[in-house]
């Protein structure tokens, strides 16, 4: 049911070859849509998003810290955050 509803959407016939034309236009206009979206890239938008990550892996190392150090005594606190430190890279 679904593919004859595909099929029907696309004007296309399975069993014939009257509309492969109109198929055709149909694959032109949606790969022109698709290099006009993929070219609307900014590489300001890139950067930030890098930075963000970037900013982010940093907050991991001291928050992972905090979180094991408030879990061991104060004698092993150091001893965990070069376990932590250690792990993460």
């Amino acid at each position: 049911m679904k593919v004859q509803l595909y099929f029907h959407q696309l004007n296309f016939h399975p069993c014939g070859m009257s509309d492969e034309l109109d198929l055709n236009l149909r694959v032109a206009a949606l790969e022109d849509k698709i290099a006009k979206l993929t070219s609307e890239f900014d590489s300001g938008d890139t950067s930030w998003v890098l930075v963000s990550a970037t900013l982010v892996l940093f907050m991991t190392i001291p928050g992972l810290v905090l979180f094991y150090s408030g879990m061991v005594r104060t004698k092993n606190v150091l001893a965990t955050v070069m376990q932590v430190h250690k792990a993460q890279t």
